[in-house]
C-alpha cells in the first residue's frame, strides 16, 4: 500500500512540475538596482529565471523557492491521494472531516512538510491550526495551535530550524502583522515581533548574519503606496535589536516576489505580481537588487 501510494505521488508530482501612516516615512531611500538608468527586465539576456533558478550575465547563482514548490507538491500530491482537488486540503476535526482553503506549506525535513493557517468552509472561517504532513506514509496529523488564526500567510524556514509565520490575512480579509514561530523539534509555537505593516503576500528571507528582509505584499490601505494595495516598504529584523524595522523601499511595490540571495547583505528581487486598479495582473516588475548595506534603519528616518 506505502510502495503503490508513493508511485502515485510520484506520478502526480512528476505531471504537476511541467503603526499609522505618518509613522511610515515617504521619502526612505531607494532600493539599488541592476544597471542604470532602468532596472534590467526578464526580457534582458543579462537576468532570466525559471521557476527554481535565477542566472544574472548567464551564469546560475542561486534557486528561488526550491522548498515553497516541494512543499505545494507535496501537499496538492496528498489532496489527491484523498480524491479531493486542488487546493482544499481535508483535515479531520473532533466531529468530522472538513475542506481548508488559503492554507500555506513549507517543507521542513526530507519526510515532513508544515502546513499552517486556513479558512475551514461550510461554514467558513479562519483558523488557528496546523497539521504535518507526512506524504511517505500518506498521514496528516496534528501540529499545535496557532496563537493566532489566519489565512494566507507567510512561511519562511529560518537558519535555526525554526519556522516563522508571518502576516496573513484575518476573518474580515484585512492584512496582520503577528508573526509567531513553529519549533520542529519540540512542536510548539512562540511569539515572534509582530511586523511594522500589516502584510500578505509577502516573502521574508534571511541573511547570512542572521537579519531578516521583508519585502512586498498586500497592506491596509493607509499604508499602501500602490494599486490593489500593495506596499514598496522593507523591513528588517535584526537579533539584537528583536524588533522589525523600516529601512528603506523597493523601486516597485509586488505581490509575492521571489527572494534571493545573492552574497552575504545583498537581496535579488524578482517577479511577482502588480495591480491594475483592484484587479491583480500577471506582470512582473523589473528585477532589483536590496544591499542591506546601504539600508541601514538610520538612514530611513
Amino acid at each position: 500500500m506505502k510502495r503503490a501510494f508513493y508511485r502515485s505521488v510520484c506520478a502526480y508530482i512528476t505531471c504537476t512540475l511541467l503603526v499609522s501612516c505618518s509613522a511610515i516615512e515617504k521619502e526612505l531611500p531607494v532600493v539599488s538596482h541592476l544597471a542604470e538608468p532602468d532596472l534590467i527586465g526578464w526580457d534582458s539576456p543579462k537576468v532570466a529565471t525559471d521557476s527554481t533558478i535565477v542566472a544574472y550575465a548567464g551564469k546560475p547563482f542561486a534557486r528561488v523557492s526550491s522548498r515553497d514548490f516541494e512543499s505545494e507538491d507535496a501537499v496538492k500530491a496528498y489532496i489527491a491521494w484523498k480524491g479531493g482537488k486542488v487546493p482544499f486540503l481535508p483535515v479531520k476535526t473532533a466531529v468530522e472531516e472538513r475542506m481548508v482553503e488559503d492554507w500555506r506549506a513549507i517543507k521542513i525535513s526530507a519526510a515532513e512538510t508544515f502546513i499552517a493557517g486556513g479558512a475551514f468552509l461550510k461554514p467558513a472561517g479562519v483558523i488557528d491550526q496546523s497539521w504535518i504532513l507526512e506524504p511517505k506514509n500518506a498521514r496528516i496529523k496534528d501540529g499545535p495551535q496557532l496563537l493566532r488564526a489566519r489565512k494566507s500567510c507567510s512561511l519562511s524556514m529560518l537558519s535555526n530550524g525554526k519556522v516563522l509565520i508571518s502576516g496573513g490575512l484575518d476573518g474580515s480579509g484585512n492584512p496582520i502583522d503577528e508573526c509567531e514561530c513553529f519549533d520542529p523539534k519540540t512542536q510548539t509555537v512562540s511569539k515572534f515581533p509582530a511586523l511594522c505593516l500589516p502584510r500578505a503576500g509577502h516573502r521574508i528571507i534571511e541573511l547570512k548574519d542572521g537579519k531578516l528582509i521583508v519585502v512586498g505584499g498586500k497592506t491596509l490601505p493607509q499604508f499602501a503606496d500602490s494599486d490593489g494595495g500593495l506596499t514598496s516598504i522593507i523591513e528588517e529584523w535584526s537579533f539584537p535589536k528583536d524588533r522589525f524595522e523600516t529601512v528603506g523601499r523597493a523601486k516597485k511595490a509586488r505581490l509575492e516576489p521571489q527572494l534571493s540571495l545573492l552574497d552575504k547583505t545583498k537581496v535579488l528581487i524578482a517577479k511577482g505580481h502588480i495591480f491594475s486598479g483592484a484587479t491583480e495582473t500577471n506582470e512582473s516588475p523589473p528585477a532589483e537588487i536590496y544591499d542591506a548595506t546601504e539600508m541601514a534603519p538610520e538612514n530611513a528616518k
